[in-house]
């Protein structure tokens, strides 16, 4: 969503950084998706919450990961720019974020 609305949060000195980002927007429209998704169905007691919600946590891990190996294949993180900590914050967040969520969904959460 940053990326969209400011169109300059990829810290690349090249267009291959944008480029990369243009790739994304089906995989990030699915994540937001299931997120959504798996959020209402856990706040209803749907049966289909916690998978839609287990959904969303590994697409997030995902692409933390996709963004993640690209900045340090293209040596990203090396750069000097306010943009690179805004970077790290976001890969640190979504690595996190999603694993706490699935560890809550898998391990955690009580069968049903």
């Amino acid at each position: 969503v940053v990326y969209f609305a400011t169109g300059n949060l990829t810290p690349s000195p090249t267009d291959v950084g944008q480029r990369f980002e243009l790739a994304f927007p089906a995989a990030d429209m699915w994540m937001a998706i299931a997120a959504g998704l798996g959020a209402i169905g856990l706040q209803r007691g749907a049966r289909w919450g916690r998978p839609m919600a287990i959904a969303a946590g590994s697409a997030m891990f995902y692409l933390a990961l996709m963004d993640i190996t690209f900045d340090l294949e293209n040596g990203v993180y090396f750069l000097v720019r306010g943009q690179v900590i805004v970077e790290m914050i976001i890969n640190a967040t979504c690595v996190i974020g999603s694993l706490y969520l699935l560890y809550e969904l898998i391990v955690r959460a009580p069968r049903t």
